[in-house]
């Protein structure tokens, strides 16, 4: 069953604080604002972060690698 949109994490905050070596998934269907994000922070923060399209479990998992 789908998580209803009040249950979901805050994208940017949950991102933001993110120790490194930290991993948090995202339901797949955010997909692009996941990634677009992940980018922006990138580049805003000087963070690195990678992201990976998990098929089976239908999530992004986002991990901060720096």
């Amino acid at each position: 069953m789908e998580k209803s949109y009040k249950n979901e994490k805050p994208l940017r905050r949950t991102l933001v604080e993110m120790a490194v070596g930290d991993v948090v998934s995202f339901p797949i269907r955010r997909i692009s604002v996941v990634r677009s994000t992940v980018s922006t922070l990138n580049l805003e923060m000087e963070r690195h972060y990678s992201s990976r399209t998990n098929r089976e479990d239908r999530t992004v998992d986002v991990t901060r690698i720096a």
